[in-house]
């Protein structure tokens, strides 16, 4: 009997496996080939290695390069180095410090080229390594000092020129005593002669410190000394042209006032002021004949003395005499079968009106149609988006409690404070005869009779008759005469 081929193999694995026999064979891992890029050195061994005094600080540059801007920012302000290094840098020890700092790592070999010439490339700061920081700073403060005077003295400032002068010598005698001072480190070395050398030369340098200390405190002071003397100065001339200007302004409404005055037909020291169209005269008004615009023979004016702008502006004696000639018109004109209104318009407080109040007689039955009439046309003028409300009624309040002071108004007064009151808001769309054109198209009368005055002007006998049946008429209602017998 033939067994098939794989049952005479010998076994693969497992216990019966000899380990000698047909044992594979472990191939190493081909050797790392590096490429011509490689910088490592322990991948690539024709780079060469890493010195061991390899400098592995971090660069200084920024710094090198504010402590350069620390001296152009010296030399454009004009300022000394010492001063601006103390605002950038805390103090002038920490600008040397990180100065000197720099200029060594300057002179430490780099990572690219390693040589040993250490010793050939010395800086003037290693070079003065063994001296005292004392030392070093004079010496600095001496060289800035010398670059204030070389533009000193091209600036050709004689007084800056001595005083730096003065500064850099001071330094230079401190420099040299603090080199007499360490030579004589124990002072038994010394003899008494030397000691008192010494000790008058001490005395002597403290005087010029402090001397030049107190000029430096002043020379720093100096400018904010003048900032504050020049800004006290400027706010004087301010102050004064400010008083000047309201002066001015004053003087000009002053002259504004008076000129307005001495053109006002209503005014008594005007000189357009007629005196023969007065009735009757009060402490603060009077009541007059209205020369032009008259709607009804028996139309009178009730004109306050004072120039004021509206009768909002009068004070409460003004008011009981207003209201005393408003009995007496009223009186009057019922005697013959009239009812009367008294109408007000103040508008253009910037040109310095003279207020009157109109009293028109009216037939004596027609008083609730005029209300209509004024209560329509009211509610009629401008827009209805009206920021104030159009009609107000002062049957209530009464109008100085109903109407702001300085607000421009029309009123119409049915007896006695009772009206109407319409805030003007628009005052260049607002007539000023608006009240007579209510009244005139009640009555049926022409618009010329209260718009053109020149007619009226011309005919002095009606005005004449007027004045004659007034001045005959009102006397017996007139309530001044009580003034007089006072």
């Amino acid at each position: 009997m033939k067994r098939e081929s794989w049952m005479l193999e010998p076994p693969k694995g497992g216990l019966f496996k000899d380990r000698n026999d047909n044992q594979q064979k472990i191939e190493k891992p081909p050797a790392p080939v590096p490429t011509v890029r490689e910088m490592n050195p322990f991948l690539n061994p024709s780079v060469q290695k890493r010195p061991e005094n390899y400098d592995n600080k971090p660069s200084l540059s920024w710094q090198a390069k504010k402590i350069q801007r620390t001296i152009e920012l010296a030399q454009e302000t004009g300022k000394s180095l010492l001063e601006v290094a103390e605002d950038r840098f805390g103090s002038y020890e920490e600008f040397l410090k990180l100065r000197e700092m720099i200029e060594v790592s300057k002179m430490k070999p780099s990572g690219k080229k390693i040589t040993e010439e250490k010793g050939k490339k010395v800086d003037n700061l290693k070079l003065n390594k063994d001296e005292d920081p004392a030392i070093l700073e004079k010496r600095e403060k001496i060289k800035l000092l010398e670059e204030e005077l070389k533009s000193a003295r091209k600036d050709r400032r004689k007084a800056a020129v001595e005083r730096i002068e003065y500064q850099i010598q001071i330094l230079k005698e401190d420099i040299n005593e603090y080199k007499k001072k360490k030579t004589f480190t124990n002072p038994d070395d010394m003899d008494i002669q030397t000691m008192l050398q010494m000790e008058r030369a001490e005395s002597r340098h403290k005087m010029d410190r402090d001397f030049l200390s107190m000029s430096s405190k002043v020379k720093r002071n100096n400018d904010d000394t003048f900032d504050e003397i020049q800004e006290t100065r400027n706010k004087k001339l301010k102050n004064k042209e400010k008083k000047i200007d309201m002066n001015e302004e004053r003087a000009r409404v002053l002259s504004k006032e008076q000129k307005t005055i001495e053109a006002c037909p209503f005014c008594l020291e005007s000189s357009f002021f007629d005196n023969s169209l007065v009735l009757a005269t009060a402490l603060k008004s009077f009541i007059s004949i209205p020369k032009t615009g008259a709607l009804h023979p028996l139309q009178l004016q009730i004109v306050p003395i004072e120039h004021i702008p509206s009768m909002l502006h009068g004070d409460e004696d003004l008011w009981d005499e207003i209201r005393n000639f408003k009995k007496c018109i009223i009186r009057m004109l019922a005697s013959r079968g009239f009812t009367v209104v008294f109408l007000e318009t103040c508008i253009k407080f910037n040109k310095l009106p003279h207020t009157v109040i109109d009293a028109i007689p009216l037939p004596g039955d027609c008083i609730n149609q005029v209300k209509g009439y004024f209560k329509k046309a009211i509610n009629e003028i401008g827009s209805e988006w009206s920021q104030n409300k159009k009609l107000v009624d002062t049957f209530e309040k009464g109008l100085r409690r109903s109407v702001p002071k300085k607000f421009p108004y029309f009123y119409v007064d049915f007896k006695l404070d009772t009206g109407y009151a319409h805030v003007i808001e628009k005052e260049e769309s607002f007539s000023i005869d608006f009240g007579k054109s209510v009244v005139g198209q009640l009555l049926g009368l022409d618009a010329t009779q209260w718009r053109d005055n020149a007619a009226v002007i011309k005919d002095d006998l009606i005005l004449d008759k007027r004045i004659y049946i007034l001045k005959k008429t009102y006397p017996e209602f007139d309530w001044t005469h009580m003034l007089n017998d006072q």
